[in-house]
């Protein structure tokens, strides 16, 4: 029985982080330029939000194939529902919020380009709907940064305290 998570899941779950924090960097960062920089910043967002969502849809996919290794010694019944509901919410939220960043977009009636090609708006505008999905986007977005930021401290709760292979199972193997 496997250990650690397949080579592809470890380098998928490290990828997650960096487009994650990549995301967040290019729309706060957007906010501190005008013109070009600022468009050029927002299309990053927009793009890297397309690619985070890939990348889970993916690792969703590859989840089903390989199933989790085990955490030696096992959860008890209480921390194995809490882990199950924060991975299954992260999984669930990464997987709208991109969806929900394009249709306030496009209700928004901008054009945005995805890999350099544009992308129209695709509804009829609506600015008042737009900005309650941006408001809901917004939200989401402060809940997965609290939400990362936990699923972080529990790694190295289980890794420091518990002292359990949890953190182990998806860290790269080092080189002997």
């Amino acid at each position: 029985m496997r250990t650690k998570y397949t080579k592809i899941q470890i380098s998928l779950h490290w990828l997650t982080l960096i487009l994650v924090i990549a995301v967040f960097a290019t729309i706060y960062i957007s906010d501190w330029f005008h013109g070009p920089i600022r468009t050029m910043l927002k299309n990053a967002h927009f793009n890297l939000g397309v690619f985070i969502w890939l990348v889970i849809a993916f690792r969703l996919f590859l989840r089903i194939i390989f199933k989790a290794p085990p955490i030696e010694p096992p959860l008890n019944r209480k921390q194995q529902i809490a882990s199950r509901a924060m991975h299954d919410s992260l999984y669930l939220l990464f997987l709208i919020q991109p969806i929900l960043g394009l249709i306030t977009r496009a209700y928004d009636g901008r054009t945005w380009t995805f890999l350099g090609i544009p992308i129209e708006p695709f509804v009829t505008i609506d600015e008042t709907f737009s900005y309650t999905l941006r408001e809901i986007h917004e939200i989401i977005a402060i809940i997965l940064m609290i939400m990362i930021g936990l699923h972080a401290f529990a790694a190295l709760f289980h890794h420091y305290i518990k002292r359990d292979n949890t953190l182990i199972r998806m860290l790269p193997s080092s080189k002997k």
